[in-house]
């Protein structure tokens, strides 16, 4: 670059033979390091809460991907206008033709929040269907880590949990509510804690108040349970992971 040149001396050439190895080193130690990166990915996907953060992301995704662009139907128009109707002060009447009442009221609360639209009328759902797909995880310690995160990748892409968490009706409400029931009761059978229970009756209200459904789910779980408690009262079963002897006689004592 116009700089003159100059014979280098004994002295220059025997500082650059001493760097030489020297930089050798950094250029040998520079693939190893890039190789070691390929296993540190492979440690952070192998973290099973990251293939679940991944999984509630996307279904998030899913759920809320331009959620206001197709016009309500049917079914929507009616809830939208009766929580319209009561979000403007209009007094809610239970009527079981429609269902309710939390479906109505929690989405007052969403147009109160975000204003009155198509995108706020269905974002309760949403919502819900995102929570449901987080709460997967907490059913790790009765389908191991693994089945917990393959339920909730299939609830992610599932049509039909994606599609009922993209519209106001009460399908996912009641869904979520029952999730749940039966991990709050389940929990409640490994360690007997109270707190097992309210989540449990938090999951029932959210149900019941959603949907008159709720019946049949409840004639799922309870008819189990009453088997299960016939079972071990006539064999004389030990506790295990639905202990109901021990469930009858602390919610009613003689």
């Amino acid at each position: 670059c116009g700089s003159k040149l100059v014979v280098p001396t004994a002295e220059d050439a025997a500082k650059t033979a001493k760097a030489t190895p020297a930089r050798k080193r950094e250029a040998e130690a520079e693939p190893a390091l890039a190789r070691g990166l390929a296993p540190s990915i492979g440690v952070v996907l192998s973290q099973p809460m990251v293939w679940m953060t991944l999984i509630v992301v996307f279904g998030a995704l899913l759920r809320l991907w331009d959620l206001g662009a197709k016009p309500l139907h049917h079914d929507e128009s009616i809830h939208a206008w009766y929580a319209y109707k009561l979000f403007k002060g209009d007094a809610y009447r239970y009527d079981p033709a429609y269902h309710g009442p939390f479906r109505y009221h929690f989405n007052a609360l969403m147009f109160f929040i975000f204003g009155a639209s198509d995108f706020s009328t269905r974002l309760l759902p949403a919502i819900l269907g995102i929570c449901g797909l987080g709460f997967l995880w907490q059913w790790r310690t009765l389908l191991g880590e693994k089945g917990a995160i393959f339920a909730a990748a299939m609830m992610a892409i599932s049509p039909t949990w994606v599609y009922t968490a993209r519209f106001i009706r009460d399908d996912t409400t009641m869904a979520v509510g029952f999730l749940l029931v039966v991990w709050g009761l389940f929990k409640h059978f490994e360690n007997p804690k109270p707190k097992y229970l309210y989540w449990a009756a938090t999951g029932l209200m959210m149900s019941f108040t959603s949907h008159e459904g709720t019946w049949i789910l409840m004639g799922i779980i309870g008819s189990f349970l009453a088997i299960r408690y016939a079972w071990e009262r006539a064999e004389g079963i030990e506790g295990e992971h639905a202990d109901m002897r021990n469930l009858v006689q602390r919610l009613a004592p003689s």
